[in-house]
């Protein structure tokens, strides 16, 4: 690891270690454990950074993760249902948000195989965000990494543009935020939960809403909603093949 000051197991290792300095280059060798394909590289700092995407990994201790084009969901801390049946992951997407935000950049969030739990996550950023998942992953009837929903008696489970509560269609038109130029692939949204495979009552899958303009999705695949899989509104949508 030429340039790299020290190397951690994982990233609790790393917010444990009371001998960080100020300027160090270190990295993790996973998020939760080695291998666990959430390892990355960070800048450590003693004051607060300025700009830029950083975490406060102890007091007075930050950590300012160092990014390629390409972000793999494991390295902000995401768990499949698997790995952690109660873990919420809409608190990851938002960690994704704010780095692009901070970055002023859109970078490729790679969500990989597996089954990934999502309390209502609203997805908003002006300049749009580029989501692959894993089209080449299969678990029974789903193809592709699959988006559950956290909790049963969910409105939806991803929300592209617009608000969180969309009840009154006229009042949030006047302050709805854009999500522009976006690319989705590789995702199935399925109401299948737990290890039996339980079906939550959910009503729809993706929701997009208005001013979410030049949004391509690819490969997606939506599966036993109690509603409509996809939820398009306004009617000013265009499909092309």
């Amino acid at each position: 690891y030429a340039g790299l000051i020290k190397v951690y197991d994982t990233f609790s290792d790393l917010g444990s270690d009371t001998t960080l300095t100020d300027g160090q280059k270190v990295k993790t060798l996973g998020y939760y454990s080695i291998n666990d394909n959430g390892g990355a590289e960070y800048y450590i700092t003693t004051s607060e950074p300025q700009s830029g995407y950083y975490e406060e990994i102890s007091t007075g201790i930050y950590a300012s993760i160092l990014l390629n084009d390409r972000i793999n969901f494991k390295q902000l801390g995401a768990k499949t249902y698997e790995e952690d049946s109660t873990f919420d992951n809409k608190n990851i997407i938002d960690k994704y948000v704010s780095i692009c935000n901070a970055y002023d950049k859109t970078f490729e969030l790679f969500i990989p195989g597996g089954r990934w739990c999502f309390s209502e996550t609203l997805i908003t950023r002006p300049k749009g965000v580029r989501i692959i998942g894993d089209k080449t992953w299969a678990y029974d009837d789903i193809y592709g990494s699959a988006i559950l929903p956290y909790e049963n008696n969910q409105q939806y489970i991803w929300k592209l543009g617009g608000l969180a509560d969309y009840t009154d269609y006229v009042t949030a038109l006047a302050v709805s935020q854009m999500v522009k130029s976006s690319y989705i692939d590789g995702l199935c949204f399925t109401t299948m939960n737990g290890a039996d495979d339980t079906r939550y009552d959910v009503s729809q899958g993706v929701f997009i809403i208005d001013r979410c303009e030049f949004c391509t999705f690819d490969n997606l695949y939506l599966w036993k909603f109690s509603g409509n899989g996809l939820v398009i509104t306004p009617n000013n949508f265009t499909f092309a093949p």
